[in-house]
C-alpha cells in the first residue's frame, strides 16, 4: 500500500506517485488491503490515529458504495487508479462458480501505440517521404 501520513508539514511516502498536489491536496488514494506493507515506520503517536481515520475512510467507502452482480459474458472495465473497487465475498459451489480475468493495460503502452499509428499516416511528417 501507498501510505502518505503527515509529519510535520511534510508527506512521508513509500512509492513514487506523488499524492497530493504543491498546495498539499490529496490527488489520489491507494486503498489496498492485499499490499499493505508490514512496516509502519512512523512514530508509535501516529499508529492509532491513522488507523481511526483508515476505519472512517473504509466507513465512508463503504457507505457511499454501488453493488451490482455481472452476469456471464459481461465485461467489466474501469480505469484501476480511478474507481474504489472491490469484490464480495460468495459461496463456491457448482452452481455458483466465480470466473474472473483480470489484464492491466499500461498507459505508456497505450500513447506510444497511438503515436506510432498516427506518425504512420500519410502527411503525418513521421513517415519516410521521397521528396525529403
Amino acid at each position: 500500500m501507498i501510505l502518505a501520513v503527515r509529519m510535520g508539514g511534510v508527506f512521508t511516502i513509500s512509492g513514487e506517485r506523488r499524492l497530493y498536489d504543491s498546495d498539499g491536496n490529496y490527488t489520489r488514494i491507494n486503498h489496498s488491503i492485499p499490499q499493505r506493507d508490514s512496516h509502519f515506520s512512523v512514530p508509535l503517536s501516529t499508529v492509532l490515529p491513522w488507523y481511526r481515520a483508515y476505519a472512517k475512510f473504509v466507513r465512508l467507502a463503504r457507505c457511499d458504495a454501488f453493488a451490482f452482480k455481472t452476469k456471464p459474458g459481461d465485461v467489466l472495465t474501469f480505469n484501476n487508479i480511478r474507481l474504489l473497487h472491490g469484490r464480495t465475498g460468495y459461496d463456491d459451489s457448482e452452481q455458483n462458480v466465480r470466473y474472473i480475468v483480470g489484464a492491466y493495460l499500461d498507459w505508456d503502452i497505450i500513447y506510444s501505440k497511438l503515436r506510432v499509428l498516427k506518425s504512420a499516416q500519410p502527411g503525418s511528417g513521421g513517415g519516410c517521404d521521397a521528396a525529403e
